[in-house]
Parts: structure tokens; C-alpha cells; sequence
């Protein structure tokens, strides 16, 4: 199936042509009336409109090595041995995760598969999935096929036990093309997160091989209601993700009622990147400091690292995302003895008289005018003097009480436990 775009071209440029390789999906799939459909096609449309060409569109389900054209743009390929001599892998535009999975359908008791090559698995040829595969020593038992279809058709078939790949993709196309019974997927070591490209033939000319088709750039670069447009936004993930909502810059609320910050953009990145709906909910950073378990989301997207956490029977801590440098600040003012605690990381000075209660992002004003000094985080403290204006205010008194922290992510494991 072709699928053509035709724009006014400002400099009379040929047409240049895109193939979309087998299935990616939200990006382009196949629906089931079998037209090839996705959110790429908007994305391409803005990028040609932007960069004045012409473009057409053609769907393939597989790039043979021996077939790759010279002025040809392709899309949604992976890095791997097989292509690389032929190809230069450039721009992503997308990422997704690995899974191994199979039927949920089939009652074949599936332990941990890895531990024995007798279980066969299938991967979509010319793909980084054989690739991995071979890294872990798995060789005489993967068998490979030209298509996403093909490799669906094998399993139900029973000609294969398992499948690697995408795990996004395999979730959404095995419910278009197939029934709705989950796909399961194992808890192993064999999760990766990679990225689905543009490749350009290594034999193009000069100007097709410096082209910048950044179509995730474009994807970021969507407004709110736009992304929210796309209908394959119903059938993706939607994670609902607990942050501080009175932490600046790390997370708050903005003068708008909204939840914003650093924390907050780089969620939003990943929404992105890999597909998947988003749902903040915000907490005063008192309320989580108390307690963890008496709250119920999918993942903490950034929080301090505390005692609550290592304790919890709900959330497991999976990656720090940064350290923060907790610091003791001096203030100038010497009317007070004075010294204000942070509520998220608890000093304990002798003979100072600490105060445990004052929140300094809500009352940082008076705490630099009424107190004798503050313990706060670099970012949070430097975030502060901007907005209030207050230039060389501060110094450090001694860097002894420095104390680093990490900002983690934390998973609730009755909600993101994976199958074994």
C-alpha cells in the first residue's frame, strides 16, 4: 500500500521518499482493516511542511539487505550486526523495552526459560533482538521471521514458545490482530531499553545522509491537547506517577494551578518517548515524608530517599535518578539563634535551637530576614534566591554538615509486579 503526501515545495526539491519496516506501534501499524495507520503520519506531515519537501509514504514488511535503495528514507529499524555494514542508523524516533512473552493462552508451565535452550524463541529478523539474544548465548534456539505478523502466527501455531521484542508493540498488535487474552511476560534480565531509528543507505548522497529527521523532537514538541488527540493514546499505558507538589524546582504547583517542574518536564520527555499516558498526583512533602504506604499509586517519579521507603510493604525503590546536596546556609541576620530544619532531611545539631516545623519554600522571606540560618538543598535554595531576588545573601558555614540525598524512583508492586 502507498500512502502519498504532497506539499507546495518553496525549493522545487524531488520528492523524497520514507519506508515505514514492518510494525511499530502507536507509531504505524496496521489496523484491521489492514490500512496502515499511526501517529508517524502527522509527524512526518509537520516535518515536511517545516522543511518544504515533498514526501511519499510506503508501507514494507521487511527490509532485505539486498534490496535497500540509495535514496530511500527508513523508519523504524534497530541498530543491529546484520544491517550495519549497509546502513547509517541516525535519528531516533521512538524508544521502547524488551519482553520476552508468550500466549497466556497455551497451559505450557514456563518457569525461567533461560535456564534451559530446550524453549524455542522467535524475533523479527534484521533486528537487535537476535543480536541480544546471541550475546546471552542463545543461538540453535532462535528462529527468525520477516515480520511482526509471521512471528504472531508462529507462536499461536505452537511452531515457537516465545517471542522477543518490543514489548509496547507485541502488546497492542497481538490484540489487533488475534484475541484479548494478555500476552505474559517473564521477570528476567533480558529487559532493554532501546531505540527505533532512521536509517539511510550507506551509498546515498551527502544531502540525504545529513538530513536531520528528528521526528521525536516533534513528538516532544506537541502541545498537550495535540498528543492527547491521537486515539492510539486509548489503548497505551497510562501510569499514574506521585511527585512532591510543594518542592520547586523539583515539582510544585504554578501560579496556574498546574503541576510543573523539573520532574514534571521530564516525565512529560518520557510520555513521549515511549508512548505512554501520563498522570500526575501531587503530595505535600510533609504528607510523604510520614508515610508511603497509605497512598496508592503506580510509581513515585522523584522523591528523597528515606527510611519510608526502605521500609515499604508496597513500593520498591528501582533507580536513583540524582544526589542532592543538603547544605547548612547562614543567613545575615543576627536576630535570631534560630536555625530551620528541612522537613525532608532531618539534621541533628547540639546546642542549636532547630526548628522542625517552618516550611522554608512557603516562608523563605522571613527566613532569611528572622533566622540565623536554614538546611536545604542546593537546587531547592539556588531556585529560591532567583525568585526572591536576593543576590550573595548566603554563604555555606561548614561543609561537615553537608549530607547527600538521592532522588529516587519507587514501583508499587502489586500494581507493576511482572509475571514469572
Amino acid at each position: 500500500m502507498l500512502l502519498f503526501f504532497s506539499y507546495i515545495s518553496l525549493s522545487a526539491k524531488q520528492t523524497l521518499k520514507f519506508k515505514l519496516v514492518d510494525q511499530y506501534y502507536p507509531l504505524y501499524y496496521k489496523n484491521k482493516e489492514g490500512k496502515m495507520t499511526g501517529m508517524i503520519f502527522y509527524l512526518l506531515n509537520k516535518w515536511a511542511q517545516d522543511h518544504h519537501y515533498e514526501i511519499s509514504v510506503e508501507a514494507i514488511d521487511y527490509l532485505d539487505q539486498s534490496k535497500i535503495e540509495d535514496d530511500v528514507v527508513y523508519l523504524g529499524l534497530t541498530y543491529n550486526s546484520d544491517l550495519s555494514e549497509h546502513l547509517y542508523f541516525k535519528n531516533e524516533i521512538g524508544k521502547c523495552v524488551t519482553a520476552l512473552v508468550y500466549n497466556s493462552k497455551e497451559n505450557q508451565k514456563i518457569t525461567n526459560p533461560f535456564l534451559s535452550k530446550e524453549f524455542r524463541v522467535g524475533v523479527v529478523k534484521n533486528s537487535i533482538y537476535k543480536d541480544i539474544l546471541k550475546l546471552h548465548g542463545h543461538i540453535d534456539n532462535v528462529f527468525s521471521f520477516s515480520d511482526t505478523q509471521q512471528l504472531f502466527s508462529a507462536l499461536r501455531d505452537n511452531k515457537i514458545d516465545l517471542i522477543y521484542g518490543s514489548y509496547k508493540s507485541l502488546y497492542f498488535l497481538w490484540h489487533i490482530y488475534f484475541d484479548p487474552s494478555f500476552l505474559k511476560v517473564f521477570n528476567s534480565d533480558y529487559f532493554y531499553s532501546f531505540g527505533i531509528r532512521v536509517a539511510i543507505s550507506k551509498k546515498a548522497v551527502n544531502e540525504l545522509k545529513s538530513l536531520d529527521i528528528d521526528l521525536l523532537s516533534y513528538m516532544k514538541a506537541l502541545s498537550k491537547s495535540e498528543y492527547a488527540s491521537f486515539k492510539e493514546l486509548d489503548y497505551l499505558f497510562n501510569l499514574d506517577v506521585g511527585i512532591y507538589n510543594d518542592y520547586p524546582p523539583l515539582s510544585f504547583i504554578n501560579s496556574k494551578g498546574q503541576l510543573s517542574g523539573i520532574l514534571v518536564d521530564l516525565w512529560n520527555d518520557l510520555s513521549r518517548e515511549y508512548a505512554f499516558s501520563l498522570k500526575f498526583v501531587g503530595f505535600p512533602k510533609e504528607s510523604i515524608k510520614l508515610s508511603l504506604d497509605d497512598k496508592d499509586i503506580s510509581v513515585w517519579g522523584g522523591i528523597i530517599e528515606d527510611n519510608n521507603i526502605l521500609t515499604s510493604k508496597i513500593y520498591k525503590v528501582t533507580d536513583p535518578i540524582c544526589m542532592l546536596d543538603f547544605n547548612f546556609y547562614l543567613t545575615n541576620s543576627r536576630n535570631s539563634d534560630k536555625i530551620l530544619n528541612s522537613q525532608i532531611v532531618d539534621f541533628h545539631l547540639s546546642g542549636i535551637r532547630l526548628d522542625k516545623n517552618t516550611d522554608i519554600v512557603n516562608n523563605f522571606a522571613d527566613v532569611i530576614n528572622n533566622s540565623y540560618g536554614f538546611i536545604e538543598n542546593s537546587i531547592t535554595t539556588n531556585y529560591l534566591l532567583r525568585l526572591h531576588g536576593y543576590n550573595n545573601i548566603l554563604k555555606f558555614k561548614d561543609l561537615s554538615f553537608k549530607v547527600q540525598k538521592p532522588l529516587i524512583l519507587a514501583s508499587n508492586i502489586r500494581k507493576l509486579q511482572l509475571v514469572n
